[in-house]
């Protein structure tokens, strides 16, 4: 959805987490009737070769409906793929560090994909390094507050499961 809206709007980019792109395998029984309703969203993959912004996508490789997902799309020039090997559809980045990447500018988001093209990331080394200085401020409180337990990390970031 968040792909298709972006595209609608003409945004310049787009984050998209476990996003599918094609739904002719995650619906097979009834794809033919979603295709009737729905012809131009249930594969939106020419779309993509024709969009111009950039697409962030956060892939979690280990979740086999994602991985199939990640095949329609990887070698679509506006993808710009973040490999993390979480098994939960949707279980990439924490979900504290999304306020920092959405601010991000273009200039940042392609460094950070060139850096991590092809590669498995972890995300704990990956927050550290996108989060901005108000986020430290937010970790650290939450760190007080949690007594500086770093067991608890996962129950602070509200993350059902950790890659």
């Amino acid at each position: 959805m968040a792909t298709t809206v972006g595209m609608a709007l003409n945004a310049v980019r787009i984050y998209n987490i476990s996003g599918q792109y094609d739904l002719r395998t995650r619906i097979p029984n009834d794809y033919d009737a979603f295709e009737r309703i729905n012809p131009r969203y249930g594969n939106i993959v020419p779309l993509l070769e024709e969009y111009k912004g950039a697409i962030y996508y956060f892939c979690p490789v280990g979740c086999g409906h994602d991985k199939e997902q990640l095949d329609f799309v990887q070698n679509i020039p506006c993808i710009r793929v973040f490999l993390f090997p979480d098994k939960i559809h949707a279980a990439t980045v924490y979900p504290f560090n999304f306020p920092d990447l959405i601010v991000s500018d273009e200039k940042k988001m392609n460094r950070l994909y060139s850096e991590y093209k092809g590669k498995i990331i972890n995300k704990k080394v990956f927050l550290i390094q996108t989060m901005s200085v108000k986020g430290w401020k937010a970790f650290i409180s939450r760190m007080i507050k949690a007594k500086f337990r770093l067991i608890g990390l996962k129950e602070l970031w509200n993350v059902k499961g950790d890659g």
